[in-house]
């Protein structure tokens, strides 16, 4: 709960990760809000906040969903029907505008026009192929 807060109170606030931990220990309302213990560790050290968040968020798991085919049509949609920028395409969708980016890049990679005939299943098929599978005798070895 903590990284969200401080998340969040970064967005509103403009911070960079630096001012942020620096105003936690100088701001009262940036303590109140965290509830964090400013005490436990000095500002600038190895055993700050944001190392701890960052140890903590790095030792987990991040699975990604992929967006619904809906959206990704409509982000098709946007760029070539519209003529939106990927900025303002992943702004209207609430998507990163790397997402938005990777789905007309794998797009054009696919070598399709737009509008296109395909269904939802085959459009995912073309933009999201398998991976190719390698036997396991080509695989190399693990140190």
């Amino acid at each position: 709960m903590a990284i969200l807060r401080v998340h969040l109170m970064q967005n509103w606030f403009g911070y960079s990760d630096p001012a942020m931990e620096e105003s936690l220990y100088e701001t009262t309302i940036c303590v109140s809000l965290l509830g964090w213990d400013p005490t436990q560790a000095q500002a600038g050290s190895n055993a700050g906040l944001f190392t701890t968040i960052d140890l903590f968020s790095r030792s987990e798991e991040v699975v990604v969903e992929r967006i619904s085919m809906r959206k990704i049509r409509e982000v098709l949609r946007l760029k070539f029907d519209a003529g939106l920028s990927v900025r303002k395409i992943a702004t209207s969708l609430r998507i990163s505008s790397g997402s938005a980016g990777n789905y007309l890049h794998r797009f054009n990679a696919c070598g399709l026009t737009w509008p296109t005939q395909l269904s939802d299943a085959e459009l995912e098929r073309c933009l999201f192929p398998p991976a190719p599978t390698v036997p396991s005798d080509q695989r190399p070895m693990p140190d």
